[in-house]
């Protein structure tokens, strides 16, 4: 049975990686950006420690985007993705979607370029064009950031799992909007620790291995 990540008052400890993760995200808002890749066994934590790390975040001008990477397809990834990047936006801007059905509607009026850019992603989807959709999908954090001026975090929980979606090359294309993205910090958690260390060819800053505890290097 898979277990639920301990939030609220069942979560405890980890303060050195959160107190670390709360740097690198103050530091991206003033241009100093470093990524974070989480690596450890199953069932050590580290979903739990990015659900803290995001109910607990301070700054108002940032923006943290949570996509958990099942394997179900690119479409599916997609759609997740962006309802998960357009209700974070939408809800620090104080626009309120009742469902999901609703947030491109309400992203029309507050962030016209970035529900243009969903629109014409679906379109590709929908074409059988998934390579260019993938494409187009890591470009709309930035595009969300010149629209609003809030920073995105895009967190990729069992980001090791993008290679079951079918799209060629997903870790070097994803590695290039990781590279180019200046206003973009990526957070990335793998419990495949050796094959996530092959994945990492982009060198993050920090990489936190859970074992026992966390640690960084």
């Amino acid at each position: 049975m898979l277990l639920d990540p301990a939030t609220g008052n069942n979560f405890f400890g980890r303060d050195d990686i959160l107190a670390l993760l709360k740097k690198r995200a103050d530091g991206l808002r003033f241009g100093y950006r470093q990524n974070v890749a989480i690596i450890g066994p199953p069932y050590y934590g580290k979903t739990s420690v990015i659900y803290r790390f995001i109910s607990a975040l301070p700054f108002k001008d940032t923006v943290p985007v949570y996509i958990e990477v099942k394997r179900q397809g690119f479409p599916a990834f997609a759609e997740k993705f962006i309802a998960g990047l357009l209700f974070k936006y939408l809800d620090l801007t104080e626009y309120k979607a009742a469902s999901s059905g609703e947030l491109v509607s309400l992203a029309s009026d507050r962030m016209p370029k970035t529900a243009k850019a969903v629109k014409a992603i679906e379109a590709l989807i929908k074409g059988g064009k998934n390579l260019k959709a993938y494409r187009a999908l890591f470009e709309l954090p930035a595009i969300a950031y010149s629209e609003t001026g809030l920073r995105p975090i895009i967190i990729l929980d069992e980001f090791h799992r993008l290679s079951d979606l079918g799209i060629d090359d997903a870790f070097a294309e994803l590695g290039k909007f990781i590279m180019l993205q200046k206003d973009t910090m990526y957070i990335v958690s793998s419990s495949q620790i050796n094959q996530a260390k092959n994945i990492l060819a982009f060198k993050p800053q920090t990489v936190l291995k859970c074992q026992n505890r966390f640690f960084h290097r």
